[in-house]
Formats: structure tokens, sequence, C-alpha cells
């Protein structure tokens, strides 16, 4: 996806016969100059009546969905939709038959595009194609004519943007002779899916739709739609229909209808074709992400507050009052913290959150060995320890309904997701079954992160991760109890951990490639380049070990030690201390000693490393001279005594050959020797040291912007004013300058 500013390279390609060109797509540009530049080159005469199709999508490419193209995208010069959308309705308002029945073939496909619907609206298509409904329903020989225009109907009436007066036609007698199609035996799959498609519209649409639809054919006669396996679309059709249904009916009706779902047990074939892991569409998951939403919706919209509630809910409590205080005999004060503690406090608890109580009967009675098991094992704990499981029960319940996404009546579920739960249609109970399984996995989550009830909300966080974690997988595999648990079992607080840590990650490498978190980076690595400078000099300042190279050989068997002077002028040295010494010789040792010497900088004339160093390209021993050329250098050093100091062949240059114990010390020396030399830096190491530091730099810089996304783009500063005046409209007493 390119953005607004981009430059994408793009085909181009004509209905007509023209050879494909291929250009580069200014996205700042206006699409009627490109479409006009692109007529002038293939000579055609009338720009104004053309404009792009997306060759994948075959919708009309607009100033509001260009963003969406990108490389390699093919565009197709078609005629624009204001004179498509005209030259179509004009041949449904002639007489033609022939060319009626061609428009009525390509309106379906066409329909979808939102632009030309608008512009086929404009011109009166919609209400031509109500009144060619109206005939061809009277006519048994249009029966394919009619599944066209209802579908081409059906479509145009679907699009969100269109205001609701487009829709003259439709209204209560056109909808209720529609409804009637539905009631006939013969009537094909298209038409019912159109009618039934037409019939969610008129719902969202209009204001008295729920009622007409409601009233007019009744929910039963909907869901016997949905309980069609065989035509999968009309059942698609219908679950639209009945989504609609539900998020515009009034307060009264609206558990008459979850009653009728769940009498007729709506889910009953949609379970078997989940259980026989069929390919859902995008389409048809949507819907059954909608209906999930609702049924969960309804759920926490149908608690009751306890005193109200029959005498059932308290009878429930009563019951796990005492099942708790039966394992727990002994341990009366944690019992208290854990909850259940008795039948007064626990109606307090679950007062405002009744839900929650029926959860806990569920897990009682469903799950009592894992019950058991949690609250001795909770009693036993050190008291800081003890996990509250009533006010940790009421948090994961909220939460699992925050994840399946309830909502309040009337409010409609995401327009665009498709996260619904195989589970959810497969299972008896499902919501209590989630809250059980993941109670479960808080709890032992609770004990491995060794949780003070102090860590409540850091558990919670960690157990929403958990639980999203393992829905995701639960949208693609386990469609089956017993397959769930597994998943559930599977996904650790180490996952959690290592997954969050590729999170951070992620998250930073797109951070830092922000423009303006770049510029800062450059900033940063000036000053932190300096600091890692600095830090080799210091290192260099005190004492280091070496070894040298005498007479062609490594002298292994002896220290040599080296240090940089406080005023960075002179390097020191001295090879007088046997290997069997560990002490390290101080500077002054070092400075006195019979075998040391000095060079001071300003007489530096040569620095060779590796294989460059005379000593080491001499050494008849190829390998251990491969394996000292990453830890040695050598400097050229003028009148020392020291017998580790070597002159070359010809007797002109003294050499002091060094060979650090490890590279990072190489590295250390090495580039030092650069720097007191004005010579660039050449170490991976230190290259390596200072991105290490820019890159904990900018996460330390980043955590003041936890959370906000950072522009991908520099945002345009406007050009400054021609001047300065300005003046203050509309208030009191405004003032001018």
């Amino acid at each position: 996806m390119a953005g607004r500013d981009a430059v994408i390279k793009v085909a181009c390609i004509s209905m007509e016969k023209h050879l494909p060109y291929l250009f580069e797509l200014d996205q700042s540009k206006p699409l009627k100059e490109v479409v006009e530049a692109i007529c002038k080159q293939w000579k055609i005469s009338n720009p104004e009546e053309y404009a792009f199709k997306s060759d994948d999508t075959g919708q009309y490419v607009t100033n509001e969905n260009r963003n969406t193209l990108s490389d390699g995208a093919v565009l197709k010069l078609a005629p624009s939709p204001l004179s498509e959308a005209q030259a179509k309705v004009q041949i449904l308002n002639s007489k033609e038959s022939g060319r009626i029945n061609e428009v009525l073939l390509e309106l379906p496909e066409e329909s979808k595009d939102e632009t030309f619907s608008r512009f086929f609206i404009e011109f009166g298509g919609i209400d031509k194609l109500g009144k060619l409904i109206e005939v061809f329903r009277n006519d048994v020989n249009e029966h394919k004519n009619l599944g066209q225009a209802l579908s081409s109907y059906a479509r145009l009436v679907s699009h969100e943007v269109l205001a609701e007066e487009a829709f003259s036609t439709l209204n209560q007698d056109f909808m209720k002779s529609l409804l009637g199609l539905l009631k006939g035996k013969s009537t094909s799959s298209k038409v019912t899916e159109a009618v039934l498609e037409i019939a969610k519209a008129f719902v969202l649409k209009k204001q008295d739709g729920f009622a007409v639809i409601y009233g007019e054919y009744g929910f039963p006669g909907i869901v016997t739609w949905v309980e069609d396996n065989e035509k999968p679309m009309v059942q698609e059709a219908a679950l639209k229909l009945i989504n609609s249904l539900i998020l515009k009916c009034p307060e009264g009706t609206r558990e008459s209808i979850f009653l009728i779902l769940e009498q007729r047990n709506v889910v009953a074939p949609l379970k078997q074709k989940l259980k026989e892991k069929k390919e859902v569409s995008p389409s048809l998951a949507h819907e059954l992400y909608c209906l999930q939403t609702h049924f969960v919706s309804e759920i926490v919209r149908a608690q009751k507050p306890l005193n109200h509630s029959t005498s059932t809910a308290q009878e429930d409590l009563q019951e796990i009052v005492q099942f708790v205080n039966n394992v727990t005999k002994d341990g009366r004060k944690r019992i208290n913290i854990v909850g259940f503690a008795n039948f007064e406090e626990s109606l307090k608890e679950f007062q405002d959150f009744p839900l929650c109580l029926e959860q806990f009967t569920f897990l009682k009675r469903n799950y009592p060995e894992e019950f058991k098991n949690m609250l001795q094992h909770q009693i036993s704990r050190d008291i800081e320890y003890v996990c509250p499981l009533v006010k940790i029960g009421k948090k994961l319940s909220k939460l699992l309904l925050r994840i399946l996404d309830a909502r309040r009546p009337g409010k409609p579920p995401d327009a665009k997701s498709t996260r619904f739960l195989p589970l959810w249609y497969t299972t008896k109970a499902p919501l209590e079954h989630l809250f059980c399984i993941f109670f479960i996995l808080l709890e032992r989550l609770w004990n491995e992160m060794r949780a003070r009830r102090q860590d409540e909300d850091k558990v919670m966080t960690v157990t929403k991760l958990q639980m999203e974690e393992v829905i995701q997988r639960a949208l693609m595999l386990p469609n089956v109890l017993e397959h769930f648990r597994e998943q559930v079992w599977h996904v650790t607080y180490q996952d959690i951990q290592k997954k969050e840590e590729r999170e951070i990650k992620k998250r930073f490498d797109r951070q830092v490639h922000a423009p303006g978190v770049r510029s800062k980076a450059t900033q940063i690595r000036d000053e932190l380049s300096d600091l890692v400078h600095r830090q080799r000099i210091a290192r260099m300042k005190s004492v280091s070990q070496f070894v040298s190279i005498t007479k062609g050989k490594v002298m292994s068997t002896k220290k040599f030690y080296a240090f940089l002077s406080a005023n960075q002028k002179t390097i020191h040295w001295s090879d007088f201390y046997e290997s069997t010494d560990s002490r390290v010789p101080t500077i002054a040792e070092i400075e006195s000693g019979s075998n040391s010497g000095s060079v001071s900088i300003e007489d530096l004339k040569l620095f060779e490393v590796g294989n460059e160093v005379p000593a080491v390209k001499a050494m008849k021993d190829r390998r251990v001279a491969e394996d000292i050329q990453p830890l040695c250098f050598g400097i050229s050093v003028q009148g020392s005594s020291s017998p580790v100091v070597q002159k070359e062949s010809n007797n002109v240059i003294e050499w002091l050959v060094l060979i650090a114990p490890d590279r990072k010390q190489a590295a250390t020396w090495r580039d030092g020797i650069r720097l007191l030399m004005g010579k660039p830096l050449r170490e991976t190491e230190t290259f390596a040291d200072i991105d290490t530091l820019v890159s904990l730099k900018q996460k330390i810089l980043l955590l003041n912007v936890y959370g906000v996304e950072l522009p991908t783009t520099i945002p345009l500063v406007p050009s400054l004013p021609e001047n300065f005046e300005y003046s203050l409209d509309g208030f009191p007493n405004g003032a001018e300058a």
C-alpha cells in the first residue's frame, strides 16, 4: 500500500486494441490529469468519459481508495462510472428486451462498486429496477431476469454510505411483495438469497424495518433458511438478516428472539459444518462473529441482581460456600482471602455481577476436582501468596466478555471482524467452559509468577495475553472442547514472555525508522561515538597484559605489560614479569623496570595490524600466524634496548609487536592508537559497541512515547505567511494588530 505522496509503478490496459502502457503513477497528482495523459498517449479524444478500474477487484479507482494501489498494480481504462451508469439506465428505460437482458446480466457485478451505484441511483436506476422486479415477479417466464434484478437491487441497497433517501422505492408494500416470494415452493436460491439481503438492508435502513419483517414473515420462518445446509449462500443471507433483526429489535422483543434461537437450535447446522472443518468464507465468518457477539451481549444483558433473582441462584451460592468450607476446614484466615468464607459476604461480592456466580457454580459442578485442588493449593500457601479467587474470578469474567466483544444492546459489532470461535457453535455452554478453562489457567499462572495480592494487575495483564493467544489459535484449529483445552495448556508464561519480547523488538524496529527517530539517531550516534572513543583511551591508561613475538615465535611464557601515560603522549611497556607471577605490576614498576621502554605518540610513524605486521609476515608457522592476526598489532619505535623490540631485515625500522589475550582488548588498543594518531577507526568491535549504545539510548527515549504510533512520514510544514498581521474575529471587543 502506497502513501498519498508516493510514486508507484503500474501498468494500464485498455478494452480496445491498445498495447499495455507502463508508467509511474504519482499519487499526489489528480486522477483526472493521469487519465487525460493516458488518453493522449492512446489518442482517445474524450478523456472525461473514462476512468481507471482495478483489474484485480474490478472496482473504480477513486481519490478515496487510490492509496490501496501498490507497485505492479494493473489498471484498466474503462468508461467512467457516470457514463456507464447513465448508459445502463437509458437501456433499462428503453423497450429493447435483448439489451435489457444484457444489462441485467452485467448489473449484479457492476453494482458491487460504490461509485457506480451512487450514479446509477442518481439517474433513477434503482426506481426502474423496482418496477422491473414487479413486472418479472408476475411473469413466470421472467424468473431468470427476476433473480438478476433482485441481486442487483440487493447490492445497491447494501452500500452503507448511501443515504436512506436514495432508497425511496424500498417501502413497506414493495418489501411485503418480496417477502411473498419466500413462501413460494419453486423460488430459486438466487431469488431467496437476494430477498433476504434486501430484507436485511430494509431492517437496517428503515425505521419501520424491524416491525415489517418480524411481523410479516416471522422470526421462525427466517431461522428455517439457516437450517438448510444445502444452500450455503441462502444460509449466509439468512444469518445476515437474523443479525440485523437482533441489532434493531426493541427491548421487549429481544428475549423472545433469543428464546426462539435457543429452542430451534439455530447453531446445529453450523455445528455440523464446523465439526467437519469445512472452509468458512470471510463473509460467513463475519456473520458468525456477529451472531456470537449478540449471544454474548444478551448473556450480559440478561443478568439480574441476586437479591431480585430466583431462590435457585442463592441456593447455588450456599452450595459453593459449603463446598469451599468443607475443602478448607483448617485455613480460616486464608479462606477469607480466597473468598466464599460465608453466605453473606459472598452475596455482597456477586451482587453487582451475578454472571460470575453462575460461572463459579458451573466450575464447581463440571470441574469439581480442579476446583478442589485449586482451593487446597491456595490454603496451603504462605498468606501473602494466596490468590483471591473470587475477586480475580470476577476480573477474569469481565475480561473474557471484553475479548469476546460483548456490547450494549443496539451497538453494532465490528463491521469487518471475522474473529468467531468455532468452539462457540460446537459446545454446549461455551461461555461457562471458557471461564472454567481460563480460570484454571489463571490460577496456574499465579503460582508460576509467585504473585502476591499486589500483583493482581500484572497477573491479569499476562492472563489477557494468554487468552488472546489461545483464542487466536482456536480461531483456526480446535472446534472441539478437548482440543481447546490442549491449546490452553501449551501456552505457558514463558511463551507469553517470548512473544512480548518479539512484539517489543518488532515495535522498536518499526519506530526507529520513523523520520524523527532517524534524525535523532544521527545526533545520538555522534555523542555516543565520542563516548566510546574516550572509553578506549581511558582503558589504555590502565595496565594491559600482552604477549609478544621473538625470533619468529610467540613468547607465550612471558607476560608483557603496556599502558598509555595520563597526558596521552607516551606509551610505556615492560616485559620482565614471568607467567607464574599473577600480580599485575603498577605503573611505577613498569616505568622503572630494567626491560622497560616507551615511545612518544608524536614519534609513532607506522602502525600495522594483523598480517601487515612484519614479524607476523615472517613467521614460518602460518597456522599460528593466522590465529594471532585478529589479536596483534605493531608500532614503530626507535632506539629501544628492549629485547622484545625487533628490527626489519633492512635494520632501519624497529617494531614493538603486541598480541592481546582477546579480540576486545585488541580492538581497544588498535582503535585507541588510531585515535591518538588521528586515523579513522576500523575495528568491528568498536562499531558494534557504538551500535549497541545507540540502540539502548533509542529504547530509553522511545519509552517516553510508549503506546503512541509514530508517523512514518514527516508532516508538511506550511510556508510562512506574507506578513504576521492578524485580527481576532468573533470575540467581544475584538482586537486588531
